[in-house]
């Protein structure tokens, strides 16, 4: 039981998961109040949509790690990098892919009469800028506020 307690006294750990839940749980409830139902299984698995979560919990622990270490550190550095690469591949690559993703299922569709779910590939995959930007503003938040609840 004293590595739980430990793993309960990891403010960074604990900013990236919370940053990451929040951002999940409010993908579910914008999804819910556009499409008028909710859907459970996109509390865990969904990728894209507003916030971004790969965001919150990249910039959560960045933030956290500059607070715990300061900013001219190691783990500082460490987070700063990946946040950046997690975000700019969030806003590009992976929303090109939904972009492709979204052509082939409908060429699918036209050219072989396809609506085969299992043929079906996955267009919600990547991230408009603002999304983006809202994920990392609730990490960055959500960084601050443990601070001050985990001291």
């Amino acid at each position: 039981m004293n590595s739980l307690s430990e793993i309960l006294k990891n403010y960074i750990l604990l900013s990236a998961v919370t940053g990451w839940a929040i951002a999940q749980f409010a993908k579910v409830l914008i999804g819910m109040l556009r499409e008028e139902k909710i859907n459970v299984i996109r509390l865990f698995l969904s990728t894209g949509g507003m916030p971004s979560s790969h965001s919150a919990m990249t910039s959560a622990v960045c933030v956290a790690s500059g607070i715990e270490y300061g900013v001219r550190s190691f783990q500082f550095t460490i987070a700063f990098v990946l946040a950046v690469i997690v975000m700019q591949d969030a806003a590009g690559v992976r929303k090109e892919v939904g972009k492709q993703a979204k052509a082939i299922n409908q060429m699918q569709k036209k050219f072989f009469n396809w609506p085969i779910d299992d043929a079906t590939l996955k267009e919600l995959v990547g991230h408009t800028p603002l999304q983006v930007l809202i994920g990392a503003v609730v990490g960055i938040t959500v960084a601050l506020v443990m601070r001050l609840i985990i001291q």
